[in-house]
């Protein structure tokens, strides 16, 4: 049976040798090695430090014992680059794991949506990033948007033995959970980011702060705002910040919605129309056999795209 840390080094080698340092490694081993009780997280200098003795097998435990993902952020739009790491990951990993590599999406892709909010709003499921105007990032699960402080796609590196990689800011790994699904944290994700909570901010409690306070505020504030969408849900407050859920129309009314020259009456109905089927696939969110099923058309990883499973 393979290790994931033994089939990502050739690729991570791969990254160094050609300057793409700030690719990032989503869940994974970074999952693993933030839930680690003897994972170190220096704040200061933007490093995980793991014991040498972690090992991650490729093969999830689950019924199918199907390969496991691997993730991978590219912080541009260019499809040229995009495509290299692509690249890279196949010709490196070779079929050992579950590869997906995507990157910031381009405005236009935003605009689209604006511009048809009715057929944008029935096919989206997850959040993705966009570039947007003079430079700038949002996080958006339309029809709701926030500005993204660049700082929160900053890497940082996760050390394990000889293994040396770019991993998101452990405080985003929690965040990027919370605001990424129109139903708000799955429950099979539930266990796993409570103990993530528990161990990141309990060794570097800067990272609580960078996350409700900083950088990662307005990402936190996404997925608060997402609860409007299943109300009735129990949403389990792991960030401690006692925020009430928002009817509809409020959340209409909020700053984050895309189109704020809409008429009330539409802007209502078109959250009423998301939180329908937000509720819907949230009431079959724990049964097991549904999962395959709207999982595989729906979209990834915790940045945007298929919803799977990164642990």
């Amino acid at each position: 049976m393979s290790d994931c840390i033994e089939v990502i080094k050739p690729f991570a080698a791969a990254l160094h040798e050609e300057h793409l340092g700030d690719v990032q490694i989503i869940g994974g081993i970074c999952t693993a090695a933030l839930k680690h009780p003897d994972t170190v997280i220096l704040f200061d200098s933007k490093e995980v430090i793991a014991p040498s003795t972690l090992t991650l097998s490729t093969i999830r435990n689950d019924s199918n014992r199907t390969l496991r993902d691997l993730d991978v952020f590219v912080p541009t739009s260019e499809t040229a680059r995009i495509n290299r790491v692509k690249k890279l990951l196949d010709d490196t990993v070779r079929g050992e794991l579950d590869p997906s590599v995507f990157g910031l999406k381009p405005q236009s892709c935003l605009q689209q949506k604006i511009n048809n909010p009715l057929g944008a709003a029935a096919m989206t499921f997850v959040s993705d990033r966009f570039e947007w105007e003079n430079d700038t990032l949002v996080k958006s699960l339309f029809p709701l948007s926030v500005p993204m402080d660049r700082d929160s796609i900053e890497p940082w590196t996760l050390s394990v033995g000889d293994l040396h990689v770019s991993i998101p800011n452990p405080a985003m790994a929690i965040i990027n959970y919370l605001c990424r699904s129109i139903t708000g944290l799955r429950p099979k994700d539930q266990e796993k980011i409570e103990e993530l909570v528990m161990n990141v901010f309990r060794k570097e409690t800067q990272l609580r702060d960078w996350a409700i306070d900083g950088e990662g505020k307005s990402q936190v504030e996404l997925g608060l705002l997402l609860r409007s969408f299943t109300p009735n849900k129990q949403h389990t407050d792991l960030l401690g910040l006692n925020r009430r859920i928002l009817t509809i129309p409020e959340l209409a009314e909020d700053p984050a919605f895309m189109m704020p020259n809409m008429e009330h009456i539409q802007k209502v109905a078109l959250l009423g129309a998301m939180s329908v089927k937000a509720c819907g696939l949230a009431a079959v969110e724990p049964i097991e056999i549904f999962r395959s099923g709207y999982q595989s058309v729906v979209e990834r990883t915790p940045f945007g795209s298929k919803i799977v499973d990164s642990d």
